[in-house]
């Protein structure tokens, strides 16, 4: 029994060394770009720093921490849907839940999110700077907010995937709200085909605590892919509707 105390506890020792540095790599990572941006005075290569620093930080931490990123797609939908410019929207449990599911995305994607996420320490200040976040700005009403983001996206010659949460908002019940409009309206003007990926609720695969990292796993339901060609503007609240059904379908299916 004494034997069994003192393993644990060396255990417990080992652990808490190992998550101390991880968590001080973290912060290198990070703050190393941030003092270029502040140096630099260039734009377009403030943008390439800030980018890159996404694109390459997180794939490594994850590795650090050992989390993995499962894909469940039985019809090998996501790999049809790597092949042209596609809106991919998932439902949203977690702040970390873009940087997880862009791992798994084209290089060449953007992301819709509330305009606040650039006011966030450090990430934030990256964000703003990168040519990966299209912020949604709360005061401008919905048709300025899309002509802004279609106009972003048009300036975009590299004609870039795009990522949504239709829900506006993280659960914080979990369970799936009610679709904005948004994400749609841009597929349907945009012609682009909607990927829906339904994403377990991330605590369950792992513990997520603002100073310990720990291993585990996230799932990503690939659903199904929708084409938008024949879809008009008009038909864009049943459209939007049905959905928001499929997510919520899947929902019930995992919790039985």
């Amino acid at each position: 029994m004494k034997n069994n105390n003192i393993l644990k506890i060396i255990y417990f020792l080992f652990y808490y060394i190992y998550q101390i540095i991880i968590n001080i790599i973290f912060f290198l990572v990070l703050l190393v770009p941030i003092f270029f941006l502040f140096i630099l005075n260039d734009k377009d290569k403030r943008s390439i720093i800030a980018t890159k620093s996404f694109k390459i930080f997180y794939p490594i931490l994850f590795k650090l921490i050992f989390l993995e990123l499962i894909f469940i797609d039985p019809y090998k939908l996501l790999k049809k849907s790597l092949s042209e410019p596609t809106m991919f929207i998932f439902n949203h449990t977690h702040p970390i839940d873009p940087f997880m599911a862009g791992q798994g995305l084209p290089t060449n994607n953007v992301w819709l999110a509330k305009g606040a996420i650039i006011k966030y320490p450090i990430i934030g200040f990256l964000l703003k700077y990168s040519n990966i976040l299209i912020p949604v700005k709360k005061e401008k009403t919905f048709l300025e907010s899309i002509d802004n983001i279609l106009h972003k996206i048009k300036l975009n010659k590299n004609k870039p995937s795009i990522g949504a949460f239709p829900e506006g908002y993280i659960s914080n019940n979990k369970k799936i709200k009610p679709f904005k409009s948004g994400p749609f309206y841009i597929a349907i003007k945009q012609k682009m085909p909607i990927c829906m990926i339904y994403i377990e609720d991330c605590t369950q695969g792992f513990n997520i605590n603002p100073f310990l990292l720990n291993p585990g796993s996230m799932k990503y339901h690939v659903l199904e892919i929708i084409q938008t060609n024949n879809i008009s503007l008009k038909d864009i609240d049943g459209f939007k509707k049905k959905a928001e059904e499929r997510y919520l379908s899947k929902q019930i299916e995992l919790e039985k």
